[in-house]
């Protein structure tokens, strides 16, 4: 592999995790109006930014690791890195989806303030009175 091929795979990889960067900050932003499911969807964000990670590092250590290595060794090295990759995939996916159905805090009236004063309370009721007799 060429140093533009390593160059290009960085790039295109920076590109992903930027989207997920502002994935990050959105539901970092959007956890107290979303609650559960903003917090699904960070961790989802932060899963596949860990296999945009793992790729990156592959790319970079693929090199070297052919010359130490040996082509069979590095067969049995890029299986088990494959095999993690799809896992980090597989789960970051699943919790961003999980995050879109999931249950979210019941949404307030736009028209109505967030805070409300408590209603007023009870007006005090006196005692009844015997009905006096007429003339009295």
């Amino acid at each position: 592999m060429t140093m533009a091929h390593v160059f290009v795979n960085v790039l295109l990889s920076l590109t992903v995790a930027a989207v997920l960067i502002v994935g990050v900050v959105l539901m970092v932003r959007g956890r107290r109006e979303h609650g559960r499911a903003a917090v699904l969807g960070l961790w989802g964000c932060v899963v596949l930014l860990a296999g945009i990670v793992l790729g990156v590092v592959r790319g970079y250590a693929l090199p070297f690791l052919a010359d130490a290595l040996g082509m069979q060794s590095l067969s049995i090295v890029l299986v088990v890195e494959s095999a993690l990759q799809t896992l980090l995939t597989v789960v970051g996916t699943g919790l961003l989806i999980w995050a879109v159905i999931a249950r979210r805090p019941p949404a307030r009236d736009p028209r109505q303030p967030a805070w409300q004063p408590p209603p007023p309370p009870p007006p005090y009721q006196q005692p009844r009175q015997p009905p006096q007799p007429p003339g009295h």
